[in-house]
C-alpha cells in the first residue's frame, strides 16, 4: 500500500498489543513523493516512537514500460526522478527507503525480462546504468544512524535538497 493506503489499517495494527509488540517495522511502498508519507511517519511515531518505518519500494513509472522490458527512454530524467522520490521520503521522515530492483529479471506475470535494475541482467553482465551512478551520489549519505537535520530552500522549484548529519558527525 502507498501512504494513503497504509493509514487506514495502522490504527488496527498498532492498537492490536499482541501485533503492535512484535513489529520489527512498518513498510509500505510510495513510488512518488508524497506528504502522506509523513502522515505515515507521525502517526507511527506518535504511538511507537522506536518503531523505524520503511519505504519497502519506490521507483518511477515515467520512462517506459519498464515492466515490459523497454529501456528508460530518458536515462538521466529516470535518475532525476528517483532521486527525487528518495529525497521527497526521507525529508518526510522515513528510516529506510528501498528502491525497486536492483537488477533486471525475468518477471513471468509480464513474460518479459523487465528493465528496472540498477544494474542490467545477467545477459548484460550486470553493467551498471546511469541511476546505479546517480544514487551512488546520494545513498552514502543515507546509511543507518544519518540524521536529517531541517533546511530552507529560497527558489529553484527544480531543485532538490537534502541536508544531513552522518553518524560520524560530518
Amino acid at each position: 500500500a502507498d501512504g494513503q493506503d497504509a493509514l487506514p489499517y495502522l490504527n488496527l495494527l498498532l492498537s492490536d498489543p499482541v501485533i503492535a509488540d512484535n513489529l520489527a517495522f512498518v513498510g509500505f511502498h510510495q513510488y512518488f513523493p508524497s506528504p502522506e508519507v509523513g502522515d505515515v511517519v507521525s502517526f507511527v511515531h506518535a504511538r511507537r516512537p522506536d518503531l523505524p518505518v520503511i519505504v519497502t519500494e519506490y521507483t518511477s513509472f515515467g520512462f517506459g514500460d519498464l515492466d515490459d522490458g523497454q529501456e528508460a527512454h530518458n536515462q538521466y530524467g529516470y535518475t532525476l526522478d528517483i532521486a527525487t522520490t528518495l529525497l521527497s521520503h526521507y525529508r518526510q521522515g522515513v528510516d529506510a527507503a528501498l528502491y525497486w530492483d536492483a537488477i533486471d529479471y525475468l518477471q513471468p506475470g509480464h513474460d518479459a525480462i523487465t528493465r528496472w535494475g540498477l544494474l542490467e541482467g545477467p545477459s548484460r553482465d550486470f553493467a551498471r546504468r546511469v541511476r546505479y551512478y546517480g544514487l551512488l551520489q546520494i545513498l552514502p549519505y543515507l546509511q543507518p544512524g544519518t540524521q536529517v537535520l531541517a533546511d530552507r530552500q529560497d527558489g529553484g522549484a527544480e531543485l532538490q535538497t537534502l541536508e544531513v548529519r552522518t553518524p560520524d558527525g560530518a
